[in-house]
């Protein structure tokens, strides 16, 4: 029957078992497990120090757009993880930069979502017109190239980001929209955008353009009862429910 535990029995366990993680890095610590964004929020910018504020004021003063909020979150990401030493034990690179976009996101950091959304604009934006697909709210098929790939790529996860009620990921989502392009929405998706923007964007940051939250021209285009559908869905904050039932994309003449 083997003795009881020692100490250092305990240590070396413990130093062969951060061993194996550096070689295994899906092995989970109680670390990863326990990381809370609640507990150890990202710093609202009046909440930045000097150093930290010159730091990002030094990027902000530059031009770049995607390359430059690609800055921008590199640098807020770094200021979070020097706030919070232990944030790096709590899984690889990637799924916290993943984790801490998301805490971005579901928290009251508009600069910061905007960043996160604008890049994937930018990249649908830039694509669209190198690609045979349409997305009304489906896609009318599936990606065959590159091209296509990094398009759909873009835009399932701004649609990821509108599930989660993510106001900058709607707004974006909004401006790709144009009849008879690659991102021409039915009308009962634009019509849940645009009302899930009127009534969640409480500042108006949003409403820049005249006329944004105008639907009269959506509403003859369908029936009572799926106006209804769409507005119980606003009030749910329910958009994969429209997504989910919403007609085919038409058929585009060749």
């Amino acid at each position: 029957m083997p003795g009881p535990m020692t100490s250092k029995k305990l240590r070396t366990i413990a130093f062969l078992s951060s061993i194996l993680a550096l070689f295994n890095p899906n092995m989970a610590t109680a670390d990863q497990l326990k990381w809370s964004f609640a507990d150890h929020p990202h710093p609202q910018n009046y909440k930045l120090t000097s150093e930290e504020k010159i730091a990002l004021n030094s990027i902000k003063d530059k031009r770049g757009g995607i390359e430059l909020c690609g800055k921008i979150m590199q640098t807020q990401f770094a200021i979070y993880g020097k706030r919070y030493p232990r944030f790096e034990e709590s899984g690889s690179v990637e799924n916290r930069f993943s984790d801490w976009k998301l805490h971005l996101l579901n928290g009251n950091y508009y600069d910061e979502s905007e960043c996160i959304t604008e890049g994937l604009y930018l990249k649908v934006f830039e694509t669209k017109y190198d690609v045979g697909l349409v997305y009304c709210g489906i896609l009318l098929r599936s990606p065959q190239t590159e091209q296509e790939y990094l398009f759909v790529e873009s835009l399932e996860q701004l649609v990821s980001y509108s599930h989660m009620g993510v106001l900058a990921a709607m707004n974006n989502l909004l401006h790709l929209h144009k009849p008879g392009s690659a991102v021409s929405f039915n009308p009962d998706i634009e019509l849940y955008i645009r009302k899930f923007l009127h009534k969640n964007d409480k500042f108006g940051q949003f409403n820049v353009f005249d006329g944004v939250w105008y639907t009269g021209h959506l509403e003859p285009l369908l029936t009572p009862e799926r106006i209804e559908f769409v507005n119980t869905a606003v009030e749910r904050g329910d958009f994969a429910a429209v997504l989910e039932t919403t007609a085919p994309c038409p058929v585009r003449p060749q």
